[in-house]
C-alpha cells in the first residue's frame, strides 16, 4: 500500500519525512527498522556520574533564560528532583522558555557534574508513563526520532488487519516463530528485550525464507537459465597469493574455493552459501574470491553486521590482497561525513 493512501491518515508534511528517508510504501515503513533500543533506567541522584545518560522527573523552580548566538539557542533553567535543585540546559528548543513555574517534567540528558545536565529531551509526560524501551531509528537533520516513532505507531495500528503473513503455518510452529503483525508490533514498539529478539529472530526467518524461495523458484523454472558474463582471471596469480599466507590452507577450503572460482568463471549464476564454524577459515575464501573479481576488472564488497567485525574482515583482506596492489577501504556508520564521501568517491573512480 502507498503510504499516500487516504485509509492511513498521514498528513502531507507526515508524508514529506517518510519520503526524505526513501519511504513511500507501508511495507518500506514495516521493514525500516531501529538500529538500536534506548531503555529508561533510573538511578538515584547520587550514583550519577559524569557523562551518564540520565532520566529523571524534576519540578521547574526557576524560569527559563534564552539567549541566542548564530544559529545555535540556548536554554536553560532549574528543576528540584530528588531534593536537590539541577540546572538545565537545552540547545535549539526555543519553545522551553515557555516552561512554567512547578510545571512537572520528565527529563533525558547527560550528567554534567556539579548537578548541571544537559538535556536531550524532555516532556510533560509523567516518567511512570514512558515506554521502558525506545526505539531508535537513523534519520536526516530536521526530522526527530518522536515524530517518526508516532508515524510507525499509526501505520501499525492501521494496517494490524491487513499484513499478509507470507510463513506458512507448519514452519511458524515448527520454529516457534510469531505472527508477522506481532513481530512488527514487537519490533517498532516493544515493551521487553524478549519481545525484540522474538522479532528479530522471525523477520530474520521470514526474510531468508522469502530469498531462498525466490532462488529455487528461478533454479526450478522451465526455460530460464539466468546466465552471465564469466570472470575471465589468472589462475596463477591466485595461487602466488595462496602461497603468500602464513598459513596452509586446509583440503576443504581449497575445495571449496574452486567451486567457487568454478563458478565465477563460468556462464551460470552462482548461488553458494558458505558455512562453517566459527575460526574455520571462510574469510580467506571469500578474500580470495574478491581478489579473482579484482583480476577480472570488477570491484568487490564483503559485508559485516558490526563495526567490529567490519574492521576485523578490512584487516584481514587488506593483509592478503595489499602485497599484490589491490587497495581496499572500511566503510561503517560511526565514519565522519567527509570520510565517507572521500571513500566513495575513491571507489567509484
Amino acid at each position: 500500500m502507498d503510504l499516500s493512501d487516504k485509509k492511513l491518515k498521514l498528513t502531507p508534511k507526515r508524508l514529506e519525512v517518510l519520503h526524505q528517508l526513501g519511504l513511500h510504501t507501508t511495507d518500506d515503513l514495516l521493514m525500516y527498522y531501529p538500529y538500536r533500543y534506548e531503555t529508561i533506567t533510573t538511578t538515584a541522584f547520587v550514583d550519577w556520574k559524569i557523562k551518564d545518560k540520565v532520566w529523571f522527573e524534576g519540578e521547574v523552580v526557576q524560569l527559563p533564560r534564552s539567549w541566542r548566538k548564530g544559529r545555535l539557542v540556548t536554554t536553560t533553567f532549574q528543576v528540584r528532583s530528588q531534593e536537590q535543585i539541577l540546572t538545565v540546559t537545552i540547545f535549539n528548543r526555543p519553545w522551553a522558555k515557555s516552561l512554567n513555574l512547578n510545571q512537572i517534567l520528565t527529563i533525558q540528558g547527560v550528567y554534567q557534574g556539579n548537578s548541571k545536565v544537559t538535556a536531550i529531551s524532555y516532556d510533560t509526560k509523567p516518567l511512570a508513563e514512558h515506554a521502558a524501551i525506545t526505539p531508535i531509528y537513523s534519520i536526516k537533520e530536521g526530522i526527530r526520532q518522536k515524530t517518526l516513532q508516532l508515524i510507525i505507531h499509526s501505520v501499525l495500528n492501521h494496517l494490524q488487519n491487513e499484513i499478509l503473513d507470507d510463513i506458512p503455518d507448519e514452519f511458524r510452529q515448527a520454529y516457534r516463530l510469531l505472527p508477522l503483525k506481532l513481530a512488527y508490533r514487537y519490533i517498532h514498539i516493544p515493551t521487553s528485550m524478549n519481545e525484540v529478539q522474538a522479532a528479530v529472530r522471525t523477520l530474520k526467518y521470514a526474510e531468508f525464507l522469502r530469498f531462498f524461495t525466490a532462488i529455487q523458484l528461478m533454479r526450478n523454472t522451465d526455460g530460464i537459465r539466468i546466465e552471465k558474463k564469466p570472470k575471465v582471471f589468472s589462475s596463477k596469480k591466485i595461487q602466488q597469493a595462496i602461497q603468500s599466507l602464513r598459513f596452509e590452507m586446509t583440503a576443504d577450503q581449497r575445495d571449496t574455493l574452486e567451486k567457487i572460482l568454478n563458478d565465477m568463471g563460468s556462464t551460470h549464476t552462482m548461488y553458494r552459501l558458505l558455512q562453517g564454524d566459527v575460526g574455520c577459515g571462510k574469510t580467506v575464501v571469500a578474500t580470495l574470491a574478491l581478489y579473482a573479481a579484482y583480476l577480472s576488472g570488477y570491484q568487490g564488497a564483503m559485508l559485516a553486521p558490526t563495526e567490529i567485525l567490519a574492521r576485523q574482515h578490512y584487516q584481514s583482506v587488506n593483509d592478503v590482497l595489499a602485497p599484490f596492489g589491490v587497495k581496499t577501504e572500511v566503510l561503517y556508520s560511526a565514519l565522519t561525513p567527509s570520510k565517507k564521501k572521500e571513500i566513495l568517491e575513491d571507489v567509484s573512480s
